[in-house]
């Protein structure tokens, strides 16, 4: 789990970065050619590429050979992927080993609220200065904020442009734009380039702002420079809101300066509208086809009519096993769903009514044609599952079925491997009086490598004395 956490954060990290650069260096070339309310309108890219990591990647459909058809129980079929994850319990033979995901998740996590709190803390002190403003603040409700001086700092024609420039921002929607990027912000606080962003994107607002209200009145630029100049001073900028104007001298002059400039063409608007809007739509392709396939597995792969029906409807199989919807399943198995469908992460049919311990289910794709010895790796095969979990009754099943007990799947290793490494002394003895082999060692992957091991490798090892015994009395050596 936590390393499915981590990779969302990482891969929305990732794009969010990647929408950033691109509206960093774009920004003032964008501003020059279509106007600064374009080059506003360009940050949307950074919340779009967020919301395109999330999207399910694409599912690629492959064959897998079922070990009844290959006659090989030593290796995984070329069809399947070899996968490295082992079968829980026996992820890593240092059982001491830091879990470095769930550390790099909780780090990011505390960071997270840390900022959060900050954020809230700078946002309460902003609202309790009565000094501070002329800004917007409130998410939900916005309202304009003066400071006690208003009346007397400001004349009566600059006092009307100031509280017009901060209706311009509530009617624009910028201090829930602002909210985003605070958020945005706090969810990246690890990222630089997240901090430089959200500073930009003040800026680029403050000039859509100047831009909407000089168009509304263009006989008033000089009063408004006036009055931007003597705000100059602000004690600080609101975090959730829109201040007037930003801190520094440095976005002042461009502010000022951008007072002079023609506005452009509606025609040129136009353009740069469409612009952004093929940059935010190829940017999110790019990010989802970045994303790694779901491979989805089955004993053919769909090409047409009743095969990929038939697919369909086994990845909705498994699904409705993993969500413990027994009617559902039962349903999918009357329409004709592939009982031995595989979904790369969670398995077969079978497999997941084994990890469930659903008796019932099993059988009753037993009769519907599960091949038990159809193999998941990442998740084992029904028979690794059940030794695993101590599921005599399902082991007993699967084995009269016509599992085979010696079955080996990379990084799952064997129905024997994992019921001496958890300790399933009832099903150890059921295994080896039906033929499994207490001195078969197989290559493991680990963190560091590779290894081998073998039932009584992996019972010593998890300090199973009464499993130890009983394999040694049956002729293991290794």
């Amino acid at each position: 789990m936590s390393v499915d956490l981590l990779a969302l954060v990482m891969r929305a990290t990732l794009a969010l970065s990647a929408a950033i650069v691109l509206v960093l260096a774009l920004r003032a070339p964008l501003r020059a050619a279509f106007g600064p309310q374009i080059a506003y309108a360009f940050w949307a890219l950074a919340p779009v590429a967020v919301l395109a990591s999330f999207l399910p990647a694409r599912t690629i459909f492959r064959p897998i050979v079922s070990a009844r058809d290959s006659g090989d129980t030593s290796v995984v079929g070329d069809s399947a992927p070899q996968a490295v994850q082992m079968v829980t319990g026996l992820q890593s033979a240092d059982t001491t080993a830091l879990d470095w995901p769930a550390l790099a998740l909780a780090l990011w996590l505390t960071g997270f609220v840390l900022a959060l709190t900050l954020l809230a803390i700078r946002q309460l002190r902003f609202v309790a200065n009565s000094n501070s403003g002329p800004a917007v603040i409130g998410v939900l409700a916005p309202r304009i904020v003066v400071p006690v001086d208003f009346e007397q700092r400001f004349s009566p024609a600059e006092r009307a442009l100031v509280l017009e420039h901060e209706r311009a921002h509530i009617r624009a929607g910028d201090v829930q734009v602002n909210a985003l990027a605070a958020l945005l912000q706090c969810f990246n606080w690890f990222n630089p380039l997240a901090h430089i962003a959200r500073a930009a994107l003040r800026v680029d607002q403050e000039l859509a702002c100047d831009a909407r209200v000089i168009a509304r009145h263009a006989g008033a630029r000089r009063v408004y420079a006036e009055a931007m100049l003597k705000t100059q001073l602000a004690a600080q900028a609101v975090p959730l809101g829109c201040a007037w104007p930003p801190i520094g001298a440095g976005p002042l002059k461009q502010r000022i300066a951008m007072l002079g400039k023609p506005a452009p063409t509606s025609a040129r608007h136009r353009l740069g509208a469409l612009a952004c809007a093929a940059a935010a739509t190829s940017l999110s392709i790019a990010i989802w086809a970045a994303q790694p396939a779901r491979v989805a597995y089955a004993e053919q792969a769909p090409q047409r009519g009743a095969n990929f029906f038939a697919s369909a409807l086994g990845a909705q199989l498994v699904s409705a096993l993993k969500n413990g919807d027994q009617e559902a399943a039962r349903d999918l198995i009357d329409l004709g769903a592939n009982p031995n469908h595989w979904t790369h992460g969670d398995g077969t049919p079978l497999v997941v009514a084994a990890q469930n311990g659903d008796i019932a289910t099993a059988r009753l794709l037993l009769e519907a044609g599960a091949d038990v010895n159809v193999r998941a790796p990442g998740d084992g095969n029904p028979l690794i599952v059940a030794a695993d979990r101590g599921d005599m009754a399902l082991t007993a099943l699967f084995v009269e079925a016509g599992a085979d007990v010696n079955a080996f799947v990379r990084g799952d290793e064997t129905p024997l491997i994992n019921a001496a490494a958890n300790g399933q002394l009832d099903v150890a003895v059921y295994l080896i009086a039906h033929g499994a082999d207490v001195n078969l060692d197989v290559d493991a992957p680990t963190t560091t490598g590779m290894e081998r091991r073998s039932p009584l490798s992996q019972a010593r090892q998890y300090g199973h004395d009464d499993m130890v015994q009983l394999l040694r009395r049956h002729g293991a050596r290794r």
